[in-house]
């Protein structure tokens, strides 16, 4: 037995804002945050107390 299951028109499927011209803003965020997350693993490896496992683990689970 088969289903028919009907198809959508794309002109019903429509984001109410554009989102095409955001890509290199989102890229912009992912690389500040990657340079904030090195910045605070350079910062904990110099601190007393923080053994190799611990600044293995920072860098591997941020």
């Amino acid at each position: 037995m088969k289903i028919a299951i009907p198809a959508i028109p794309h002109s019903t499927i429509r984001s109410t804002r554009p989102i095409g011209n955001r890509g290199g803003l989102i890229t912009v965020g992912y690389v500040v945050l990657a340079l904030v997350a090195i910045a605070a693993i350079y910062l904990a490896a110099g601190q007393s107390g923080v053994t190799q496992a611990e600044l293995a683990i920072a860098t591997v689970l941020p």
